[in-house]
């Protein structure tokens, strides 16, 4: 179910790997934030780009059907780097 999901802006199988592991050191940043606000601005940051980037993935391949996750992600992500810079 998730590797469909993900396949669906048709990236690569072989990318999957690296992407979860992006996603897995942005949140273990976020979570080192609270005890060194620096890593977790810049993990909050990094992950802002990330799904910004989802969303221009959606985007290009017309598929804005399924944009709504990674949309709701951002604006998360968005959320704790203004909480992050404004601590």
């Amino acid at each position: 179910m998730l590797r469909c999901g993900l396949t669906r802006p048709h990236c690569p199988a072989r990318k999957l790997p690296q992407l979860a592991v992006v996603l897995l050191l942005g949140a273990a940043g976020v979570l080192a934030g609270w005890v060194w606000t620096p890593i977790g601005l810049a993990a909050a940051a990094a992950l802002v780009v990330y799904f910004a980037l989802a969303l221009v993935a959606h985007a290009t391949h017309r598929d804005l059907a399924h944009a709504t996750t990674p949309l709701a992600v951002l604006v998360l992500a968005a959320t704790a780097t203004a909480l992050y810079a404004a601590r």
